[in-house]
């Protein structure tokens, strides 16, 4: 977690998948790729055995920084052994989260010590690794799976062997403690949680939400599972359709409030004690990484870092617009949200010099203002002009999201349906658009934007009513 921002989002992880290296091509898939087995060993302590249907020589687990630990996630592996074909192979650590064997491996064993909550983490806080509160375990699969990120397309199988008392918390598909990813970036890049709990549900319609939700936290928990509840649906009915059928959510109590976002999981952080005024902050984070799963997940780039100004920057505007839309909050509020809008990316040319929007992907955190406040403005600008080309040109990248998108590819896409609004918006903001021309453009949309430094900006809609009949049309609920 970067100290000064509230929420990390999806880039990050999707920056993590860029550095992957490329997994074999798809295969005819007799069977899973891998299958694990995990057990209680004792408090805090999990055994794990593992067999490998597609022998390899290297397996890792992420590996970020932290305080005070140099080995990171690979700290908490303890006697890590490997077979081959029956016979024992001694395993090497090679660093940095890495090990290596002399022949391929069948099997391994190891144990994994649930301490990560003890550790600073400086490369992605503890909901991007791992926890535990009372008698529930969570984990980021790819902080507790040695895995081969090179093996191929194919399914990765888990299977919980715990106490009759224990449940599972799964993004996977399947039941009765035994679960199964499509493939193994869908396995590692998700949350999952292990203990004495009671998990909540919710039907959607498209989607089957389930979460748990640390005990200290039972003040915010009506208003954390009525934002559950409520989200799916409406971002269903925006995009046309969702392509997860399953997503869980861990939400637990930290020293800060914080999240992160995978596959088909979110972990959520809130610090204590919680407050009612918090709430636009958490619900905004929740939304966020919610709509990851159709901006970042399903369209996504073959460059990520190149179309971080549209997965992070989209996503947060339609955070906005949608989360007014599922009443998470009122009309005062959204105009102070699309305030913000504007204020990052006044902001951001002062923040990033000499960086556009592509290249400022490549420094997410050292250009937060022009990828988010830049990416949001390109997607105020686009829904203002033409709210139904808008939608279309969204529905339409979900519904051919199967390659990743290009950045000129991306921009062409959206300009099909909208008549080049894309372009014109992206250039108009990459190109550092004068505030007496974002003043011009949302006015004739409804939005009156006034202000006198790059820090003081103001939205009313028009004639300063904030009735909900005075939203303009392109953000009605």
């Amino acid at each position: 977690m970067t100290i000064n921002r509230p929420f990390r989002t999806m880039a990050g992880v999707l920056l993590l998948a860029a550095t992957r290296v490329a997994p074999a091509p798809a295969q005819d898939c007799p069977g899973p790729v891998a299958s694990y087995v995990v057990r209680l060993a004792s408090a805090g302590l999990f055994g794990v055995e593992a067999a490998f249907h597609v022998p390899t020589r290297h397996l890792q687990v992420r590996f970020s920084e932290a305080i005070g630990r140099p080995e990171a996630q690979a700290a908490s592996v303890l006697q890590l052994e490997g077979e081959a074909g029956g016979r024992p192979v001694p395993v090497q650590y090679d660093g940095e989260g890495r090990w290596s064997a002399a022949e391929p491996l069948t099997r391994i064993r190891y144990q994994l010590r649930a301490d990560h909550d003890e550790v600073r983490w400086t490369g992605g806080g503890i909901d991007e690794v791992g926890s535990h509160f009372g008698d529930t375990y969570f984990f980021v699969a790819n902080a507790f799976f040695p895995m081969d990120e090179a093996w191929p397309a194919c399914p990765v199988e888990v299977r919980f062997d715990l106490p009759t008392d224990w449940s599972v918390l799964s993004p996977w598909s399947g039941t009765g403690g035994r679960y199964v990813a499509r493939e193994p970036a869908s396995f590692e890049k998700n949350a999952f949680a292990m203990g004495r709990f009671r998990a909540g549900h919710a039907d959607a319609g498209t989607m089957q939400l389930a979460w748990v939700i640390d005990d200290r936290l039972a003040t915010a928990r009506p208003r954390i599972e009525a934002t559950l509840s409520g989200l799916p649906r409406v971002f269903h009915d925006f995009f046309g359709r969702t392509p997860a059928d399953r997503y869980a959510v861990v939400v637990f109590q930290g020293p800060y409030m914080d999240g992160g976002a995978f596959r088909q999981s979110f972990t959520l952080q809130l610090s204590s004690p919680v407050r009612e005024t918090d709430a636009i902050v958490w619900s905004h984070g929740l939304a966020h990484e919610m709509i990851h799963l159709w901006l970042g997940n399903s369209v996504r780039g073959t460059d990520p870092e190149q179309v971080s100004w549209f997965t992070a920057g989209f996503t947060d505007y339609l955070a906005i617009t949608l989360g007014y839309r599922a009443g998470l909050f009122d009309e005062a509020m959204l105009q102070q949200r699309l305030a913000n809008v504007i204020r990052r990316v006044r902001l951001a040319p002062r923040l990033s010099r000499d960086s556009g929007l592509v290249e400022a992907g490549a420094h997410k955190n050292d250009n937060w203002e022009l990828i988010y406040g830049g990416g949001a403005m390109v997607a105020l600008l686009m829904d203002a002009e033409d709210h139904d080309g808008f939608v279309a040109a969204l529905r339409d990248l979900v519904a051919h999201a199967e390659t990743p998108y290009s950045q000129a590819g991306l921009l062409a896409r959206m300009d099909a349906r909208t008549g080049g609004a894309a372009t014109r918006a992206f250039t108009a903001v990459n190109d550092g658009l004068d505030f007496g021309a974002i003043v011009q453009r949302l006015g004739r949309a409804g939005l009156e934007v006034t202000g006198f430094t790059p820090d003081e900006v103001y939205v009313r809609f028009a004639g300063n009513c904030t009735a909900p009949r005075c939203v303009p049309a392109f953000l009605r609920r």
